[in-house]
């Protein structure tokens, strides 16, 4: 799972969405990709917009409470199937 912003100027999203597409179709996990609109680096971290070094970062509320929700659905799910194949055993 990639939760990134495409305002974020130090791990730009084209990256992640590159990985995406060069992805096979063939089995295997597949890579989830949520790309937030106007979210900076740091989108998820309270902190006051600002450039150092010219990199912007900065916070936004509603990427940070999708990005929250999703990661905790994301080891919610991963920890149940674990739990249930330690139960079969």
């Amino acid at each position: 799972m990639v939760l990134i912003g495409r305002a974020d100027t130090v791990t730009p999203a084209t990256y992640c969405e590159t990985m995406k597409a060069g992805q096979s179709g063939n089995g295997g996990s597949k890579l989830e990709l949520v790309v937030y609109p106007r979210a900076p680096h740091t989108f998820d971290m309270p902190l006051a917009d600002r450039t150092v070094l010219g990199m912007r970062l900065g916070y936004d509320a509603e990427a940070a409470a999708d990005a929250h929700r999703r990661v905790s659905d994301f080891l919610l799910a991963a920890l149940s199937d674990a739990i249930g194949r330690g139960q079969r055993r």
